[in-house]
């Protein structure tokens, strides 16, 4: 298993970060499945997914580090006007640009902003 940094570790981008899996309704099986896909799913818009740990619920899934956390609570966190419409329009196109990729995989994504 990967060590995840301490509290105080200053991570870098290719940091593995631990997340808490909370999608109550998915049993152990359908959570491997769905993690034996995403290991697959290689592009540069996708965060990646670099192992998955089930030894005993809560499962977990270990992804690449987000050092500013998820899309939906980065946008949150920004002030009206802070983004300008250049800055938004790079992002549509990088949010457009590994959907596509996810469309092209047969995969679809449950929540795009997280």
């Amino acid at each position: 298993m990967t060590q995840m940094p301490s509290s105080n570790a200053s991570p870098s981008s290719s940091t593995p970060y631990l997340l808490k899996y909370q999608d109550v309704d998915l049993n152990l099986n359908d959570f491997l499945a769905e993690a034996s896909i995403m290991k697959n799913l290689q592009h540069k818009n996708l965060v990646r997914l670099l192992g998955v740990c089930t030894r005993e619920p809560p499962y977990y899934i270990v992804t690449e580090y987000m050092p500013h956390g998820n899309l939906l609570n980065y946008l949150r966190q920004r002030s009206p006007g802070e983004l300008t419409p250049p800055v938004l329009l790079y992002m549509a196109v990088q949010i457009a640009s590994g959907m596509a990729y996810l469309e092209a995989n047969n995969f679809i994504h449950r929540n795009p902003s997280r």
